[in-house]
């Protein structure tokens, strides 16, 4: 299972960031503000590693849906 993540200067976000995932993580904030281009960014991230043991197809399934809805 991944538990954090870590981009630098990333769309809207300038600088270096560090992400921790937890069993419930919501990403909150007003429009504009990146919500979606982190989920897009976590999604596109996975992507890569598609068919890896420690990924879980479920829940990165789980994911997608929601970041689309």
């Amino acid at each position: 299972m991944i538990n954090n993540f870590s981009f630098e200067n990333y769309r809207m976000f300038n600088g270096k960031y560090n992400i921790q995932l937890k069993p419930l993580t919501i990403f909150t904030g007003t429009n504009n503000s990146g919500k979606t281009s982190m989920l897009k960014f976590i999604h596109a991230t996975l992507q890569n590693f598609r068919g890896c043991a420690w990924i879980d197809e479920t829940k990165l399934s789980d994911l997608w849906k929601n970041s689309r809805s």
